[in-house]
C-alpha cells in the first residue's frame, strides 16, 4: 500500500507523491525560498519546524542542506511528510 499524504493531491496518480519530493526554489512574489513539491502544492521548507539548524534554510539555495549530508536530508524529508 502506498503512503498517504496530508496533501490530498499527492495521493493517487501524481508526479509528486510523498515518495518523490523534488527540492527547488520558488518565489510567490514575497521572496525566493526553498520548497518541496508535494502533489500540486509547494511546502516552504524554511517555515517548517524541522528541528534542524535554521541557518541551513536561510538562503534560497539547497547547497547548505546538501553539504550537510544524507542524515540532514533524510531528517528534512521525514519532517516534510511526517513519517518515521
Amino acid at each position: 500500500m502506498a503512503s498517504q499524504s496530508w496533501v490530498s493531491s499527492a495521493n493517487g496518480d501524481t508526479y509528486f507523491p510523498i515518495e518523490n519530493l523534488p527540492c527547488g526554489v520558488f518565489d510567490d512574489g514575497r521572496a525566493a525560498r526553498m520548497g518541496v513539491a508535494i502533489g500540486d502544492m509547494i511546502l516552504d521548507v524554511g517555515a517548517v519546524d524541522h528541528g534542524l539548524d535554521p541557518a541551513l534554510f536561510a538562503e534560497p539555495v539547497w547547497n547548505a542542506v546538501m553539504a550537510a549530508g544524507p542524515d540532514c536530508r533524510t531528517a528534512a524529508a521525514d519532517r516534510c511528510v511526517e513519517r518515521g
